[in-house]
């Protein structure tokens, strides 16, 4: 529309220039008045034609950063403790993911029966799309703090695989007559919408599953998936950012 102003402007600041010719050269009026409706009707057309023009070829809307897909692959060992592999891919923008991302894990919180429980965390590196790239740990209120990327280097906009790494231990839970895993997934700090997460649990050795469930959803609202498979990943789609975690208990 700027472009069509001045457009407009110029071909306004011709007319006097028009007029002062047409008075030197002996034209009259009516003249002047052919020339005025004829330069205004290439102007409509010209208009006419670059609304065309937008409508055929629109602007490109602004790409969004989301996590298009979220695995969480995790490795019961026999003495109880968890080998974790995530693959995070997502699309940069260079808006909120300019070094890199990092992901929030807890290792302080309270059980369901409120006493306070501690597992261990140990991380064990990361790669981003394939390679091996910086990472360092640090604390938070109640937990650590992944933070994954080089300072030195933005991540170019577009789509990416992070792939991290960690141990985490007393995470299985001992019970007359069974043994529990309840496992966040995804966690529930992201601030992107997450477009597809999925969990993937391996047992040292073959068990037979007692209760098994998987939900969906906010802390605070967790909803429970009416089905899933035991011989595949729980599968789920999210709403808005930061409001999925997927959960297998």
């Amino acid at each position: 529309m700027l472009i069509v102003m001045r457009a407009i402007g110029n071909r306004m600041r011709c007319w006097p220039v028009a007029a002062l010719k047409f008075t030197q050269n002996g034209a009259g009026p009516r003249e002047f008045s052919e020339l005025k409706r004829e330069r205004l009707h290439k102007l409509f057309a010209a208009i006419r034609l670059l609304f065309a023009f937008c409508l055929v070829f629109p602007a490109p809307a602004a790409a969004e950063e989301r996590i298009l897909r979220y695995l969480s692959d995790v490795q019961v060992q026999k003495d109880s403790s968890l080998e974790v592999t995530e693959r995070i891919d997502l699309r940069a923008e260079n808006d909120r993911i300019n070094h890199g991302i990092y992901r929030d894990f807890p290792t302080r919180y309270h059980a369901r029966n409120g006493s306070q429980v501690r597992v261990g965390f140990t991380f064990e590196g990361a790669t981003l799309d394939g390679l091996p790239v910086p990472a360092a740990v640090e604390t938070i209120a109640n937990g650590v703090r992944i933070k994954v990327g080089d300072p030195d280097k933005i991540v170019d906009a577009g789509e990416h695989s992070y792939v991290l790494h960690y141990r985490t231990t007393r995470q299985v839970g001992r019970f007359d007559g069974y043994d529990e895993l309840y496992w966040n997934a995804t966690g529930n700090g992201w601030i992107f919408p997450i477009d597809e997460a999925s969990a993937r649990i391996r047992l040292p050795e073959p068990r037979q599953f007692g209760h098994h469930a998987v939900y969906t959803g906010p802390r605070a609202r967790l909803h429970r998936m009416p089905s899933w498979s035991t011989k595949s990943p729980a599968t789920s789609s999210s709403g808005p950012p930061g409001s999925l975690g997927l959960t297998k208990a």
